[in-house]
């Protein structure tokens, strides 16, 4: 009997531990005690699931780091090419100004002289005064490239270059600057010898068309 009543109760002591719900409705699992849980499973979860997040986010600052280092860097060859195309562009102005220079003492001023020793009215000495005036703004050049071997020549040299690039010959050049043939076939000598075209069979007139 005291057997019996013994094994009763234990039997209703576990039935007492099955029924025990938990507070968010389920069951503890069997042999722990009620109202615990698998909350240090959950933690680590959570803890992998944050540091997964973290490792993406210090990934994405990373690769904009590297982009904007890349950004700047472009930047900064962009910044030195606009300076070399500047400087380059003031040269070229430089370079300008010089050819215009040499050309309208070399080519203009010379004739101009000359047109004003002649017998002009009132209305043509009006004219070479403004075509003098339009010189000082003018911004071509009027011999076309100016070459360094070209800036060599004198005055007399350039201008009989000139007309030799225009197509005129020795009698046509000694007609129009008033000298002998003689004296314009020593300057052809001596343009020939500045332009190192001594000892070759060469045109002139070709070459100075390139220069």
């Amino acid at each position: 009997m005291k057997e019996r009543e013994m094994r009763d109760c234990g039997r209703s002591s576990q039935e007492s531990d099955m029924k025990t719900v938990m507070p968010d409705g389920r069951s503890p699992r069997p042999g722990s005690p009620a109202g615990l849980d698998d909350k240090p499973e959950q933690s680590a979860g959570t803890e992998s699931r944050a540091d997964q997040d973290g490792g993406q986010a210090a990934a994405r600052v990373s690769e904009l780091e590297l982009r904007l280092g890349e950004q700047a860097s472009e930047l900064e060859e962009l910044r030195a090419a606009l300076k070399v195309l500047i400087r380059s562009r003031d040269e070229d102005r430089s370079d300008l100004e010089r050819c215009v220079m040499a050309n309208v003492d070399k080519l203009i001023e010379p004739f101009l002289s000359r047109l004003e020793k002649t017998r002009l009215n009132e209305q043509q000495q009006s004219l070479v005064g403004i075509i003098r005036k339009n010189l000082d703004e003018l911004t071509v050049t009027f011999a076309g490239k100016c070459s360094a071997r070209v800036d060599s020549l004198t005055p007399a040299e350039v201008q009989i270059a000139n007309l030799i690039k225009l197509g005129k010959r020795t009698k046509e050049i000694a007609q129009i600057l008033r000298l002998s043939p003689g004296t314009i076939s020593i300057h052809r000598k001596n343009i020939r010898k500045k332009l190192e075209l001594t000892h070759r069979k060469v045109n002139l007139q070709t070459v100075l068309s390139r220069e």
